[in-house]
């Protein structure tokens, strides 16, 4: 069986020299890079990932950096990241970055030198719209959440607004006149235009979301409950009836600290998440939550970066759902 000494003999160069080409791990003259590429050819070199990628300038990679693989709403996405990138016969690398810019560009790297065909990033501060590769080879980056308005570059992602709409509706329909909000970073852009468009439709109802009465946390389960406590501080008449969370996790915190206080969901509180995680229907109450599009996220995201159809503008948004469990119930008195 052909080895990798054999290549290096042939080609005349270093073992070393042949693995940095295949993988190409390290800058190698193209020169070198071609001798290297008629060895492999000529002694019928196992073709490999490395080999095929040398010959290509593919490895048929994606990658895909998130900032923290234990929140459910990026593990679900990861999940069907991979299944659409395993159908169009690519291979996917998950990447946790712990939202740290160190840990981001080590990957970025790591992903670049590799020959990777394209980048996911969730959450990320980078402003490029693509990486170049040793041997000049573009990656393109497509970016499923954004940091911030007048960002133009490539992304697929829920239409945010219309996530606060949707649970603002609901809430509105059913009698809720006293909400309130529990939102991630206002910083954040998807959680501030989920926040806009509730405080939007509420308006268009007739109702008025004081500033108190929204309360911004960390992203976790307990900083949901942290935050709900807060809320009902409130005398009983003034505290809300119902309550919009832009995650599902700050709702399962904010039903753990409801039944905390001896009040009962939906008859005292109504709640409301968003993203639609595996656990919301297991939760008890089954969450009322907007459903994030996770598949056809995936799939647009897929189809922009293999296939280069780019939109117009820069962003897919696709419609968000509302699904109503049993969270939500008509306010007291209607």
């Amino acid at each position: 069986m052909t080895s990798i000494k054999d290549v290096a003999r042939l080609a005349g160069v270093s073992i070393a020299t042949v693995s940095r080409a295949v993988n190409n791990l390290d800058v190698v003259s193209d020169e070198t890079r071609r001798r290297i590429q008629w060895a492999v050819d000529r002694l019928g070199y196992s073709p490999n990932l490395a080999a095929r990628s040398l010959k290509r300038q593919s490895a048929k990679l994606l990658g895909l950096l998130v900032p923290d693989i234990e929140n459910p709403f990026y593990a679900t996405l990861a999940k069907h990241m991979e299944r659409e990138a395993s159908t169009a016969g690519y291979s996917l690398i998950l990447c946790n970055t712990d939202g740290r810019s160190e840990t981001e560009d080590h990957y970025l790297k790591l992903l670049s030198g590799r020959l990777s065909d394209g980048i996911f990033l969730c959450r990320s501060a980078i402003r490029a719209s693509s990486l170049t590769a040793s041997g000049g080879k573009t990656i393109p980056l497509v970016f499923l959440e954004k940091q911030e308005d007048g960002d133009d570059r490539q992304s697929v992602m829920v239409d945010n607004t219309d996530v606060g709409v949707l649970a603002a509706r609901h809430l509105a329909e059913i009698g809720h006149a006293r909400l309130a909000c529990i939102m991630e970073d206002k910083r954040i852009l998807p959680f501030a235009r989920r926040v806009r468009g509730f405080i939007d439709e509420t308006a268009s109802h007739g109702i008025r979301v004081r500033p108190n009465s929204i309360i911004e946390s960390g992203p976790r389960i307990s900083d949901g409950r942290s935050a709900m406590l807060r809320l009902l501080k409130k005398r009983a008449d003034s505290r809300p009836t119902a309550v919009y969370c832009t995650n599902d996790l700050l709702a399962f915190g904010a039903m753990q600290a409801v039944f905390e206080t001896g009040l009962r969901i939906p008859e005292d509180i109504s709640l409301v998440g968003t993203d639609d995680v595996a656990q919301s229907s297991y939760m008890y109450p089954p969450l009322t939550t907007v459903r994030q599009p996770f598949a056809d996220i995936a799939r647009e995201a897929l189809r922009i970066l293999i296939h280069k159809n780019v939109p117009a503008g820069g962003d897919v948004l696709l419609p968000p759902e509302l699904v109503v469990r049993r969270s939500t119930g008509p306010a007291a008195g209607t």
